[in-house]
């Protein structure tokens, strides 16, 4: 049994060390093609933990690497496409208006005061989420660390940085989507601006 076929195992088990070869293989090479595509490094990054996230999901359903490597390639395209529609979908309604007038917390009492519930709401739901998932998603966007600092901080690999910076992010994003539009547009640009 090759290298490549123990570690396809021990993915589709359910072993993180199987994840960590595939990510440690394909990292690079997939944030550059996604960089190529939506011309920013952080979205890059932020793309390809998402598509990690997704084969850790599917792992069962990997029979070969050609099946992982087609899989990580086509979620990692048409998840650049659907950012940058999404992308396209803001400009043209003017989403960077919305955020000038809406979502700058001096603006106007009301917006004031969600934006700082919308914190709140931050801290209260990182409580519930696994020690290092929270951890890493504070360093991350109430700290401003970069990958590279939360690593040396932590002790943990950039792998793990990645998978704990998704999973939080989805975890507050599906919280958030359920608390109502406005709470989720100003969650959103939080993340796009980090809190120092």
């Amino acid at each position: 049994m090759t290298t490549i076929d123990s570690h396809l195992n021990l993915l589709r088990e359910g072993k993180q060390k199987g994840l960590r070869y595939f990510m440690q293989k394909h990292l690079r090479e997939l944030t550059y093609f996604a960089q190529r595509i939506v011309k920013r490094e952080e979205v890059a990054e932020e793309i390809v933990q998402d598509t990690f996230v997704k084969v850790w999901e599917a792992r069962k359903n990997f029979k070969s690497l050609e099946n992982i490597k087609a899989f990580l390639y086509i979620s990692t395209r048409n998840a650049c496409f659907n950012h940058l529609e999404l992308a396209d979908t803001r400009r043209r309604t003017n989403y960077d208006e919305l955020s000038e007038e809406i979502l700058q917390p001096g603006n106007d009492v009301l917006t004031g005061i969600i934006h700082t519930e919308t914190i709140a709401l931050i801290y209260q739901e990182l409580e519930r989420l696994p020690t290092q998932q929270a951890k890493v998603f504070r360093l991350s966007y109430f700290e401003g660390l970069s990958t590279e600092e939360i690593c040396l901080e932590l002790g943990i690999s950039p792998n793990a940085v990645f998978l704990a910076r998704s999973r939080a992010t989805q975890t507050l994003q599906k919280f958030f989507k359920n608390k109502g539009l406005l709470y989720y547009i100003i969650f959103l640009y939080i993340l796009s601006t980090p809190v120092r």
